[in-house]
Parts: C-alpha cells; structure tokens; sequence
C-alpha cells in the first residue's frame, strides 16, 4: 500500500510538473529600442504576481494578474543604471526568474530559473507536504508553535521527490506554522488546531 502511495504521488508530481512546464511564460527583447524588454507570457498563469527588482530588493513594478490568457507588458530600463535586475513570475505552483544585465545601451537575459514550491493539502488534523526537489537540496521542515517556540526540525537530503505528513492528533489546540526550506526559498503554512 505505501508503494502505491509513493507511486501515486510521484505520478501526480510529475503532471504537475509536466502542467507547470507547459504554462511557461516567455520573455522577449526588444531590438534596437535601447534599454526595452518585453515580457510575454503566451499561456495562461492563473493568479500570478509579476515583479521587477533589482539586486538588493528595491522593486520597481509589481503587478497581480489573474486568469489572464496572454499578457504583455514592455519595459522601458532606460531610466536605470547599468545593473543586474530580476524580473520574477509567481503563482502558487512555481517562481520563474529571469536575470537581466544592463550594460550602457544592451539588454542580456543571462539565466532562466525555474523553481517549484511546496504543495500543501490540509486535510481533518493532517497536513501533506509535497515538493518537487529536481537540484536534490537539503529540504528542511519545521514546525512551529506560540511564541516561535520550534516543536520538530527535520531535513531531508538527496530526495527528488519530498514528501512528509503532519499530524495534529494529539497536539494542543492552537497555531502552528510550518516551514520549508530549500536552497530556493522559504515558505509558510499556517494551521490551526481546534
């Protein structure tokens, strides 16, 4: 019966994988406009936040898209200085990051990333966690209570596929959050005990 589980929800993973990928938006130069990029996103992102920012965190657009089937927007750089900046495309699923140079009058996308967030199912006083863990990173999981006070730390190693479950049978009625951490981010889950 595990092994069927396992091979349940690696399956599942991989869909969404294959589903997350299909849905990748693409960004296109704008030629000999000067500083000019222009984001497309050709596929649908349901509910997506779209951010540019640059190297220590200043954001400089910022925009929530939702059930949006294409989306355009060009970017005039040319008002900034010569710089590395980011332009980031989230929804609940995924993070893509684009890292684009700018360098007197030329405009170079120099790294596409891709990064898969954790899927969180609540379920009646269990919490399923599910990451997609392709660079195999150290995934560490917290769970923490009132007044920041850590009830379990763990971390998983080597692991494509990470999985783990949370029981709240026999806690104490109350606020927890979990956390999980990955070489690419940190994210929350906030759940309470009745």
């Amino acid at each position: 019966m595990k092994k069927v589980m396992k091979l349940t929800t690696v399956i599942a993973l991989m869909f969404v994988a294959a589903i997350s990928k299909a849905s990748t938006p693409t960004l296109n130069l704008t030629s000999n406009s000067g500083k000019k990029v222009t984001f497309t996103m050709k596929t649908p992102m349901k509910d997506a936040t779209i951010i540019l920012s640059d190297e220590v965190g200043n954001e400089f657009f910022t925009e929530h898209i939702s059930n949006q089937l294409t989306y355009s927007k060009r970017f005039d750089l040319s008002q900034l200085e010569n710089g590395r900046f980011f332009l980031k495309v989230e929804n609940a699923l995924k993070k893509v990051i684009y890292t684009i140079d700018l360098n007197d009058d030329a405009v170079t996308i120099d790294e596409f990333k891709e990064v898969a967030k954790p899927v969180f199912k609540n379920t009646d006083k269990k919490l399923f966690v599910n990451l997609l863990n392709l660079d195999k990173t150290p995934v560490q999981f917290k769970v923490i209570g009132s007044n920041d006070h850590v009830l379990f730390k763990e971390t998983i190693t080597n692991e494509i596929v990470v999985e783990k479950v949370f029981s709240f049978d026999t806690i104490y009625k109350g606020s927890y959050t979990i956390v999980v951490s990955n070489g690419t981010g940190t994210y929350y889950k906030n759940v309470v005990v009745k």
